[in-house]
């Protein structure tokens, strides 16, 4: 019999265990199983009901994705918006810590990142901290380089963006790859040695205002 997740006070009390697990299985053979009544899908042993609190998932993935956002989101925006630039790089220290302990919890989920299976997650996770970099830029927590001629600020702030986070995601990937138990301390503190010192250590000069004109 099909599992369907609970619904409480109107909201849906996702699983990451289960979901997950229909992750896993998708594109299994004898794994096609499916329920003709719109927005529900069935995949092995788990049925989810996709219209729950208003919102609509298309499959599994997208429902993992947006419980996996929610617990990164809440790190942003514990640790990076509104941040005072004096302050940045024990946030970014800290952000990256946990960052890391999310992903190494739900390693299952993360595990083939840098396969073509992982693909969706791999641009789900870079989209997320493009976001953060363009935040932390925007606040002038963190300044880009002066660009040379022939290069806008704005074309430099989104390389920025996509350097930062492209680069973040990469290398979580290959932690991946270490066998568990993992240290996300000790990794992240060689995230910052990767790190461009403009970047991991902000405050220095020969940097340039993220809001000039192009």
């Amino acid at each position: 019999m099909a599992k369907t997740l609970p619904v409480e006070g109107g909201a849906c009390d996702w699983s990451l265990d289960v979901l997950s697990d229909a992750v896993r299985r998708l594109g299994q053979p004898g794994d096609r199983a499916g329920d003709p009544r719109p927005g529900v899908f069935t995949r092995g042993r788990l049925r989810v009901d996709e219209h729950c609190n208003g919102q609509h998932a298309s499959s599994p993935l997208d429902l993992v994705k947006s419980t996996l956002a929610r617990e990164l989101d809440a790190l942003r925006d514990r640790y990076l918006v509104d941040l005072p630039r004096e302050e940045t790089e024990s946030a970014l220290r800290s952000v990256t810590i946990g960052v890391l302990e999310h992903v190494e919890r739900h390693a299952a989920i993360y595990a083939r990142l840098d396969t073509d299976a992982g693909a969706t997650l791999h641009s789900f996770l870079g989209a997320h901290f493009a976001e953060s970099a363009r935040i932390l830029i925007e606040q002038s927590s963190v300044r880009v380089p002066e660009p040379p001629a022939g290069v806008s600020p704005a074309m430099a702030r989104a390389a920025v963006r996509r350097y930062i986070a492209d680069g973040f995601v990469g290398a979580i990937a290959a932690w991946l790859h270490e066998p568990a138990p993992r240290n996300a301390v000790a990794f992240a503190e060689f995230l910052v040695v990767l790190t461009p010192s403009w970047w991991a250590h902000p405050g220095g000069d020969g940097s340039t205002s993220p809001d000039l004109e192009e």
